[in-house]
């Protein structure tokens, strides 16, 4: 992980101090400091601006002109007619109570 903010004096003088007595455990490259590398400046390429297109109008048109009105919608039903398309789901016991007399039907 790359710090954000550049070393201290004081820490930079420890860092070179571990870097000198250590070994690597891999022979890379050197790392260089941010002092050791130039600056680099972003290339700039020039690029032509775009041709504009040729004005072309659009024909004239309605909202909703080539929608078919005749076509019914894919919506569900209400609540109310899909629960009454339901078949009744009932064990027996609650079944024989209601035929009793017992238990009144909520809805």
């Amino acid at each position: 992980m790359r710090r954000r903010r550049h070393l201290s004096p004081e820490e930079r003088e420890l860092w070179d101090h571990i870097n000198r007595h250590t070994t690597p455990l891999e022979r890379r490259k050197a790392v260089s400091t941010a002092a050791d590398r130039p600056v680099k400046h972003p290339i700039r390429h020039e690029t032509p601006a775009p041709e504009p297109l040729p004005h072309m109008p659009l024909p004239k048109f309605r909202v909703g002109q080539m929608a078919d009105g005749a076509r019914g919608h894919d919506l569900l039903p209400p609540v109310t007619d899909r629960l009454g398309q339901t078949p009744l789901r009932m064990d027996a016991k609650t079944h024989k109570q209601m035929k009793q007399g017992k238990l009144t039907p909520e809805g």
